[in-house]
């Protein structure tokens, strides 16, 4: 999976300690179990079965 951002994204995210591997495991976790109503995203991290992609996405 090729992920998409700006430089300054991937800068972010990586001083948070995400690279693009993890990053795809996020976008893998919310495409399974995240929901969308009414324009917002709401990421249903508590059903999410990648304990690392859930403790990085909390961070």
């Amino acid at each position: 999976m090729r992920l998409k951002g700006t430089a300054r994204d991937i800068r972010n995210l990586a001083s948070s300690g995400i690279n693009a591997d993890l990053a795809a495991r996020i976008v893998k976790q919310y495409a399974e179990h995240g929901d969308e109503q009414n324009g917002i995203l709401f990421a249903k991290a508590g059903d999410w079965t990648d304990r690392e992609a859930i403790d990085a996405f909390r961070t």
